[in-house]
């Protein structure tokens, strides 16, 4: 754990955040993981616009991954290490789940695999980017989110939603 908090330090970015999952992961099990998530994992940044009248321009956002695979006990080690859940996917031809965080836990996973990634390297690097500047600027009260927010919220959803794209039609 010690030695995940040092690295994590290193980057700036674990100290904006006063809460810590317990993580007990070495250096291999990290670059196992960072080649997991290049090959069966995705991030991205869910917005939800709230339906209440009274609050219009209200807006919640947060970061989400998610690792698919066949293999349980895989993504039940992934729990055990950062949390999330684990739900069982649709059954087209072989059982598949998917273990999901999201928001701090996601935000934690993300920075400790980073060094190690190779394919969506540039994919956490925004979503990490998203959530240093977005921190702390989720709630607006009554008065609502400025319009400004929304779209530079939006365009970081966006940004990773085309980098995705990209990916897809370089691999072909």
């Amino acid at each position: 754990m010690r030695r995940l908090v040092n690295l994590l330090a290193k980057t700036e970015l674990l100290s904006r955040f006063e809460f810590y999952p317990a993580v007990d992961a070495d250096a291999d099990t990290l670059k196992y993981l960072a080649g997991l998530f290049d090959g069966e994992g995705c991030v991205r940044i869910e917005n939800h616009q709230l339906k209440d009248p009274k609050r219009k321009n209200h807006m919640r956002d947060h970061l989400v991954c998610i690792i698919s695979n066949t293999y349980l006990p895989v993504l039940e080690e992934c729990k055990k290490l950062f949390g999330g859940c684990i739900k069982r996917g649709s059954k087209v031809h072989k059982q598949c789940w998917a273990w999901k965080l999201s928001s701090r836990s996601a935000y934690i996973f993300l920075n400790a695999i980073y060094p190690y990634s190779k394919i969506k390297k540039r994919q956490i690097e925004i979503a990490l980017e998203y959530v240093r500047l977005f921190k702390n600027k989720n709630s607006w009260g009554n008065r609502g989110m400025p319009e400004s927010q929304k779209a530079q919220r939006r365009m970081y959803a966006k940004r990773l939603s085309e980098m995705k794209l990209e990916d897809d039609f370089s691999r072909r």
